[in-house]
């Protein structure tokens, strides 16, 4: 552990403050790490001390706000039997005011997502997917090579497939993907998220013929489905414990990523790395002739 009692240059470059010392080893100790987890840490060393050691959270995004609001109607309507559209338009209304207590959702966004889920409504036929709903909101714990494993599906839901003797039960793992953007086909197998959820589906409701995971994009009118075999899931675990131990032995956390990535992260202002990569995206946009956004003007 290298450790400094003075603020000097060499922040920006990892070195922890004696104050991290505690809060490291408790970190250590109880380590738990979820799909976005292991997402932060691969992005950026920093930015994983930052937010899930020091516990200094970004401020949530509109977009995070409203893709939240989202879920919370979408969840809501199915564990409370709402009775038709009209009552999911009121779930969400009441979910957009309380995260507007976090941040600001604008009222054009907020649009935008009404319309969005009444077509969702009526292109997948929401009443009769509830009927074969077993569960909303799931909590999972689950233990890869010694490593806990936390999350929140969004939904499951049972299936046949097939009649008499031919038929086998799948169990469907939902969850929404709120964003303008979608993950590819091709791109399903190598997708830790989904793999994580398969896993901890398997783990809570074993005995199924089949596991099928499905990222639903209501803004998209899309699906991305996939049913992983065993050796693409002992894959995905390989990796989960790689940077579960990757994340035990670093002692430094040393910050990592582009000048835009950067630029937009919320912890800008804290990170000496950060800064100098932030200005680099100052100097591009100046040649691009791009107005330089309001919260790097402290730059």
């Amino acid at each position: 552990m290298r450790l400094r009692t003075t603020k000097s240059n060499n922040e920006a470059y990892g070195l922890l403050p004696v104050e991290d010392f505690v809060g490291l080893l408790t970190h250590r100790l109880r380590l738990r790490v979820s799909y976005t987890r292991l997402s932060v840490y691969e992005d950026c060393p920093k930015k994983y001390h930052f937010t899930y050691i020091l516990s200094d959270r970004e401020p949530p995004s509109e977009a995070m706000l409203l893709g939240s609001a989202v879920h919370s109607a979408l969840e809501t309507w199915m564990a409370e039997q709402g009775e038709d559209e009209d009552e999911l338009l009121d779930i969400f209304s009441a979910a957009v005011a309380r995260y507007r207590t976090e941040g600001e959702i604008s009222g054009e966004e907020e649009e935008t997502a009404r319309h969005m889920l009444l077509d969702y409504y009526s292109q997948v036929d929401m009443p009769r997917e509830r009927e074969t709903v077993i569960a909303v909101e799931q909590p999972f714990s689950i233990i890869i090579g010694g490593l806990e494993v936390i999350g929140f599906i969004d939904r499951l839901n049972l299936s046949t497939v097939g009649e008499g003797s031919d038929s086998c039960t799948v169990l469907n793992i939902i969850d929404y993907k709120s964003g303008r953007s979608s993950i590819t086909q091709a791109k399903a197998k190598t997708n830790r998220q989904l793999a994580i959820y398969t896993l901890a589906a398997r783990e809570m409701y074993p005995g199924m013929n089949h596991y099928s995971s499905h990222f639903v994009y209501p803004r998209l009118n899309k699906t991305i489905s996939y049913t992983f075999s065993t050796e693409e899931l002992n894959n995905h675990i390989r990796e989960i414990k790689k940077i579960g131990k990757d994340i035990r032995a670093d002692n430094s956390f040393r910050p990592k990523g582009s000048p835009m990535q950067c630029a937009y992260c919320g912890h800008v202002r804290k990170c000496g790395y950060g800064k100098i990569q932030a200005k680099k995206w100052i100097g591009i946009l100046r040649k691009r002739g791009t107005e330089i956004p309001e919260h790097l003007a402290f730059l």
